[in-house]
């Protein structure tokens, strides 16, 4: 189970990749920043049904769903 402290520690060093991967999708800066925003929502919401191992891609294809 993943708590809000190791979200936050996996998510953080991860922000700037996604929010270039939603940029290069969409090339505008507040889109972007929304669906990342928005990604990292729904990231949160089923956090449960995630490996550890398999987080960084699982939330970068949510990002790169919602962009």
């Amino acid at each position: 189970m993943m708590d809000a402290a190791l979200f936050m520690r996996e998510v953080q060093p991860m922000l700037t990749k996604l929010y270039r991967v939603a940029f290069c999708i969409l090339r505008s800066q507040a889109d972007a920043e929304d669906a990342v925003q928005q990604g990292l929502l729904k990231a949160w919401a089923a956090k449960d049904n995630i490996r550890l191992d398999s987080f960084q891609p699982w939330v970068t294809r949510i990002v790169v769903n919602e962009s």
